[in-house]
């Protein structure tokens, strides 16, 4: 079964690879669709996810984030058996029971909350203020209560709906929720924390990013006891300093040693990984540390992994260091894309299964994946998810904000060996991306009418000219010039400026067809879709002459995207190895069949019609239903 999950821009296939940039995801959680924004609180409906973590078929997902995303439903969800809820990609999904049938999971169990509709905040054993980050090892569940600044532990995965928490660190009591327990005033101890928002456990220690505090502290022996004092702390000197950056400053300095709100720390069991968020970088240690202050090895999204008065290693996508120059501006200086591979813009999750690496780049509203550990400073990544490139940052198409290929301000992320779970805070919802051979390119699908649109535009002439009149056209920064003679016509004018223009490799943005009999000539962009609306356009005469000439306007228009498509419209998907065999559809009474030759297509997670499929195009319908 050859099965194609399409956005209304982009598309994915899934078998067996490596992940692809730009590629969909297979499947969605917390929406009845990949496109809806439903808010709300239910077992299948979420509101502004937060923190995420998987173990022994178990999906557990925070509903709620520190972000300025809404609804916060305050709560965590459980969902058991979660390889049974997301069907196999190489399954059919035909089912007519479901508007879209991987959008389908629900959990079994929330806590925080004494049931799925419920969304209070509150300071107590079965309570939460702003969760944000939730840690398991298959059996212990513990999760950041960020603003009762407090972590609470559950010794088993709770099983039934508002199951009160064993443990609390970072208080005395379940009862308490101030900053900084066991510190003088308000300074840090090793028994409070401040704004806690990202916990992990590796083996029997346990990890806590004290993200307001600006360190993390590391639990050598699982604790057992509540306001157990960690054993140690990375991003300070002791667990009583208070690391305050000075904000007066333009630019804030990171070191090997420095912390700025990081918000998340894992391990892989022989690396530890922080998100590093106020510095815009991952901090890596090549090895679980085992001393206070230790320093980190290296950084991602960063050049160095110390600040130098030349370049700061703090800055959002600091391009100018870690990207391939994209050209030079009219001085003659390098320029630099606004984002690449190798950049970061404010990190919030970085997870790894031994030999990959993800980065939830939420700044930039993309997911970063390493297909090896990288070993080094300012290494670009190999493929990017949420964008259709690596030099893109954050999603300004205002119809592209909840598709099967964007994410906005992605948060956390979860690995099953298959499949990598993302939280999209903004779209209410959880992605669900899964290797596959990406047998289809970015523009393969176009309306079955008209694959390509391109921009155009003319010019257009008046009176035969009088002898030296001038008339220069030019066309994004170059120009053409023509001279009349003696007796010329206007149609000897538009002939030259067609064979000036089209001379040679021809002008790098048009293409000029004459129409002498109207006065005009026809400008073409070479560049389909909306790219060619953006080449200028004008024409000027001499002072005193006699010819007249306007242009039709100042850019080229009419350039579209053909893959931005109505509903019912009929479309062309085109790529290789589509299907195994040629077949065209025989229509039985007013319905089209919607599996062929093997074939099956989802617009939205809707299943669509087919025409025809082949092994390099298949021909199918944009359902009603998709608008």
């Amino acid at each position: 079964m050859k099965y194609f999950a399409l956005s209304l821009a982009l598309a994915g296939a899934l078998s067996a690879a490596e992940f692809r940039t730009g590629q969909a995801a297979r499947a969605v959680i917390g929406q009845e669709t990949f496109t809806r924004q439903r808010p709300g609180a239910s077992s299948a409906v979420l509101g502004a996810v937060g923190g995420i973590a998987y173990a022994n078929d178990t999906l557990i997902v925070v509903d709620s984030t520190r972000l300025t995303a809404a609804p916060q439903n305050q709560r965590v969800l459980i969902y058991r058996g979660i390889s049974q809820q997301i069907p196999d990609p190489k399954l059919s999904r035909h089912n007519w029971d479901y508007r879209c049938p991987v959008c389908r999971a629900e959990a079994d169990t929330v806590v925080g909350q004494p049931d799925f509709a419920k969304t209070d905040f509150g300071l107590a054993q079965n309570r939460l203020r702003t969760p944000t980050g939730v840690a398991t090892d298959g059996r212990r569940l513990v999760v950041a209560d960020t603003d009762n600044n407090r972590v609470l532990i559950w010794n088993n995965i709770p099983a039934n709906i508002d199951a009160p928490a064993d443990l609390v660190l970072g208080q005395n009591s379940f009862t308490t929720g101030g900053i900084n327990f066991g510190g003088s005033g308000n300074s840090p101890s090793a028994q409070g924390m401040r704004g806690p928002q990202g916990v992990w456990i590796q083996g029997n220690r346990l990890f806590v990013a004290d993200t307001q505090n600006h360190r993390i502290l590391i639990w050598n022996n699982f604790p057992t006891q509540n306001a157990q004092a960690a054993d140690l702390v990375l991003g300070a000197p002791d667990f009583t300093t208070f690391v305050q950056p000075d904000l007066v400053q333009l630019k804030v300095s990171a070191t090997s040693k420095s912390l700025l709100n990081p918000v998340s720390v894992t391990s892989d069991g022989v690396r530890l990984f922080v998100a590093d968020l106020g510095h815009n970088r991952v901090v890596v240690w090549n090895s679980i540390p085992t001393q206070n202050h230790q320093p980190a090895d290296f950084v991602l999204g960063q050049p160095d992994i110390t600040s130098t008065e030349e370049r700061n290693a703090s800055d959002p996508n600091n391009s100018r260091y870690l990207c391939p120059s994209n050209g030079t501006d009219s001085e003659g200086k390098a320029t630099y894309p606004y984002a690449c591979a190798a950049t970061l813009s404010f990190p919030r999750y970085v997870l790894s299964d031994g030999t990959r690496l993800f980065i939830a780049d939420g700044g930039n509203d993309r997911v970063l994946v390493y297909n090896t550990m990288p070993t080094e400073s300012g290494k670009a990544a190999d493929a990017v998810l949420g964008q259709v490139d690596g030099n893109v940052g954050s999603d300004s198409d205002e119809f592209r904000v909840a598709a099967a290929d964007t994410l906005r301000t992605p948060t956390a992320l979860a690995w099953d060996g298959t499949n990598l779970y993302v939280t999209d805070p903004y779209n209410r919802r959880v992605m669900v991306f899964s290797m596959g051979d990406n047998e289809l390119p970015v523009a393969a699908v176009r309306n079955a009418a008209s694959r390509e649109i391109f921009a155009g535009g003319f010019v257009s002439f008046s009176a035969d000219p009088k002898e030296n009149d001038e008339v220069t056209i030019k066309i994004a920064d170059k120009e053409y010039k023509y001279k009349a003679v003696k007796d010329d016509k206007i149609g000897n004018v538009v002939s030259a400026f067609v064979n000036l223009i089209n001379t040679g490799a021809g002008d790098p943005n048009v293409l000029a067809t004459g129409n002498p009999f109207f006065g005009q000539i026809l400008l073409n962009a070479r560049a389909s879709g909306a790219a060619g609306n953006d080449v200028r356009l004008s024409v000027t005469v001499s002072t005193g002459a006699q010819i007249q000439a306007a242009a039709s306007s100042g850019f080229l228009t009419g350039g579209r995207d053909t893959a931005k498509v109505a509903p019912g419209t009929l479309i062309s998907i085109t790529g290789t190895n589509l299907a195994d065999a040629t077949a065209t559809a025989t229509i039985n009474g007013n319905d089209l069949p919607h599996t062929l030759g093997g074939v099956e297509v989802y617009v939205d997670g809707l299943s669509a019609p087919l025409l025809f499929v082949s092994p390099t195009q298949i021909n199918t319908q944009l359902p009603y239903e998709v608008n």
